[in-house]
């Protein structure tokens, strides 16, 4: 399991920085969570970033989670719908506890 922690602004001119260490940190079968707690701001960039992950995760029989988005960036999220595709928690703690929990049954 991988969590990441998003911070600040995810736009088109730092977008290919995260897509570059979710690749590097990931390995294969790794569930990631995404700690979006302190994340202001992502574009449709940032988004093709998490999606991208949650694409990969999904091919290889894990996860992409989303936790803690709060502001425009949850908006982004509902109004797009990707909340509700991808798993969702109020905590990065949740999200662990989610994870764990697929592991024992």
């Amino acid at each position: 399991m991988s969590v990441i922690a998003i911070a600040g602004e995810v736009d088109k001119t730092n977008s290919a920085q995260l897509a570059d260490y979710v690749d590097r940190v990931r390995r294969p079968g790794d569930h990631v969570i995404f700690d979006l707690s302190e994340l202001s701001f992502l574009d449709s960039s940032g988004l093709h970033v998490l999606l991208a992950c949650a694409r990969t995760c999904t091919g290889d029989g894990s996860n992409a989670h989303l936790c803690a988005a709060r502001g425009a960036p949850a908006r982004l999220l509902h109004i797009t719908g990707v909340d509700g595709r991808l798993p969702t928690y109020v905590t990065v703690e949740h999200a662990i506890a989610a994870v764990l929990a697929t592991r024992t049954s």
